[in-house]
């Protein structure tokens, strides 16, 4: 007779429930390394886009600034020299930023696919 506990237990209660197991042996290990693979690739775009809104706000705050310098230009060859300093600053910042980004999302791309090898190892070896 059933008891109170298991009359809820549906065929599908579980995530897995649904195979059997006989013939997807290691389905709960691939389903985790999924999830795991993701995990990776997503704290690696967020790491990535924190880097680059760092950067962003940081020449945001340059715009503001070269503004407010504007505003207290009295002569032509003021305003030639501040946004002259302007310009090369925000070019040497971009192209130094584009570098950091380049080297960070190659070591987020390394660092992912060394653990993409690890959880693939993993499944490789539960198979067995």
């Amino acid at each position: 007779m059933p008891t109170r506990s298991n009359q809820n237990k549906s065929a599908f209660s579980t995530p897995f429930a649904a195979f059997d197991m006989k013939f997807f042996p290691n389905a709960e290990t691939m389903f985790f390394t999924a999830a795991h693979m993701n995990s990776y690739a997503i704290k690696s775009l967020a790491q990535y886009n924190l880097e680059a809104l760092r950067f962003f706000q940081h020449r945001l705050e340059e715009d503001v600034k070269m503004a407010d310098n504007l505003s207290r230009c009295r002569t032509f060859s003021d305003m030639r020299d501040t946004l002259e300093s302007f310009c090369k600053t925000a070019v040497d910042e971009y192209s130094d930023e584009a570098g950091k980004l380049s080297g960070l999302g190659t070591d987020l791309a390394k660092e992912t696919a060394g653990r993409v090898q690890e959880e693939a190892a993993k499944a490789a070896r539960t198979e067995h």
